[in-house]
């Protein structure tokens, strides 16, 4: 909550904005990110919103409030300090954290601080790790896959009889035509 003198609506606002994304996300990502140039800035933003997520930047003021406001205590105070930009996954969390991973590689400069992973705190170590596992789609896939595989191999079984009778009729055949030759 913003406390001392009254604050000022757009702050106010601003905050109120903050907790909506971190409320609607299933991740957040904060990172460090001085250094950028504004054209770099662009092409990220234009990258993360080709993947279906968002990236902002607040003052880190705000975004301490905001949250506090959602009940997020156990946030370091490292993670307020130098300029911070917020990547909100609204999806699969998997795609933010292979998205950042791959931007990393393009820019030294960008340093997690926090991920946010279905409202639980983590360190910056955890956003590597989540860019390991499989996403959703890749997920779903390997389900699929698991339960086509006995059905497979039972309808390999099921028809094995059927081949064995038509080979040993086609061996009788050839033999009756054989014999009859």
């Amino acid at each position: 909550m913003i406390t001392g003198k009254s604050p000022r609506p757009e702050k106010v606002k601003k905050v109120q904005e903050i907790r909506e994304k971190i409320a609607k996300a299933t991740a957040v990502i904060l990172t460090k990110f001085e250094g950028i140039t504004s054209g770099d800035m662009m092409d990220l933003r234009a990258e993360i919103r080709k993947n279906g997520l968002e990236m902002k930047v607040y003052k880190n003021t705000l975004i301490r409030i905001a949250f506090e406001e959602e009940g997020y205590e156990d946030i370091p105070a490292e993670a307020f300090k130098y300029t911070t930009a917020m990547i909100f996954a609204y999806d699969d969390p998997v795609v933010a954290a292979k998205l950042y991973k791959d931007m990393r590689k393009q820019y030294d400069v960008l340093e997690p601080k926090l991920l946010i992973l279905e409202g639980r705190v983590f360190g910056p170590e955890k956003v590597e790790q989540l860019a390991e596992m499989p996403s959703r789609e890749q997920a779903l896939a390997m389900v699929a896959a698991a339960f086509a595989a006995p059905l497979k191999n039972m309808a390999s079984v099921l028809q094995a009889p059927v081949r064995d009778l038509a080979n040993v009729l086609q061996a009788l055949k050839n033999k009756k035509e054989e014999e009859g030759a």
